[in-house]
């Protein structure tokens, strides 16, 4: 299974705690399994990026929906 896919299932299967135990934190999954969660972005993307490094893992805000918008509100024409 991929590494991603299989982070966001296990994502997916603890919804339902995440959402009661830890609503609007930054969570970590790697190697299907919940690996920790952190009150703001750059503690948990550094602590991921210390732990993981080029290794695949999942990033996610609980409560939150994700999506997708469009490169142009992302970027400012130089």
């Amino acid at each position: 299974m991929n590494a991603l896919v299989e982070n966001i299932s296990a994502y997916e299967k603890m919804l339902d705690v995440l959402e009661v135990e830890h609503r609007g934190k930054w969570v970590i999954f790697h190697n299907g399994e919940f690996v920790d969660s952190f009150d703001d972005f750059q503690d948990a993307s550094g602590q991921a990026v210390d732990r993981y490094g080029g290794d695949p893992f999942l990033l996610r805000r609980v409560g939150y929906s994700t999506f997708q918008m469009p490169a142009s509100l992302l970027y400012k024409p130089a």
